[in-house]
């Protein structure tokens, strides 16, 4: 199963999504408790559009653990699961299942498990348009989250609070939240450092055009380093509405 998986992976970082799952698939049969085997899997499942296939994926795991002892493990899952609904738009599924992960991370005690549900599920508020619990989520995420491993939901809390603030016309708090997103991305060579480029970009539009359009050069390279079309498409936009204006 172990070699099965790196082949899969490889074959994900290439974008060959079709042929990596057939892999991962086959991997999956032989290894069907593997964290890291069904992480894949579900990645690729995403990058298909087949969120349904990843949410099955999520809750068959979720039936081989044990709650005394996997704990952790089963809040991830609910997690993920609320995820995966957030993805797809149904926002009242993402946070029943974030509800079931925050429960038990509560009960846990663990601080890593609690932070990660509170950074994650802060996205999921922000899409409600409930910007005080939303600001209130993303807070507590990152006060847990910070010096801990969970650095993909520290981002994802910086980037909530930096777009909230964005929203509300405060340009200082929503850029430094995007350089807070963007630094933790570029200490753990995260493959979302596109991302935080364009929100670093967007929150210097109206400050710096400068400044904008070298971090939105920045993700140019990165985006197309990664051949990713669409995300690439999205900055030129930014872009060229920067020199729409002037």
């Amino acid at each position: 199963a172990g070699a099965l998986y790196k082949q899969a992976s490889a074959l994900y970082f290439n974008r060959e999504y079709e042929k990596a799952l057939q892999i991962a698939r086959e991997a999956y049969q032989k290894e069907s408790t593997s964290d890291k085997i069904i992480g894949l899997l579900c990645l690729i499942y995403e990058n298909l559009g087949r969120f349904d296939d990843a949410i099955a994926t999520h809750l068959d795991y979720i039936k081989n653990l044990n709650k005394g002892e996997d704990v952790i493990k089963i809040i991830d899952q609910y997690s993920l699961v609320g995820d995966e609904y957030y993805h797809t738009g149904r926002l009242d599924k993402s946070k029943e299942y974030y509800d079931r992960a925050l429960l038990l991370a509560k009960e846990s005690g663990n601080r890593e498990s609690l932070g990660q549900v509170y950074a994650d599920y802060s996205m999921v508020w922000a899409a409600l348009n409930q910007d005080d619990k939303a600001i209130e989520f993303a807070t507590k995420g990152v006060e847990l989250c910070k010096d801990t491993s969970k650095v993909y939901s520290l981002v994802n809390a910086y980037q909530v609070l930096s777009n909230i603030y964005s929203s509300q016309n405060n340009k200082e708090k929503a850029l430094e939240y995007a350089q807070l997103s963007l630094k933790v991305d570029e200490e753990s060579g995260s493959i979302r450092l596109g991302r935080s480029y364009v929100l670093v970009g967007s929150s210097y539009k109206d400050i710096d055009i400068v400044k904008s359009l070298e971090y939105f050069n920045k993700a140019v390279a990165f985006f197309e380093k990664h051949n990713d079309l669409q995300a690439l498409g999205n900055v030129y936009h930014e872009i060229g509405s920067i020199y729409e204006k002037t």
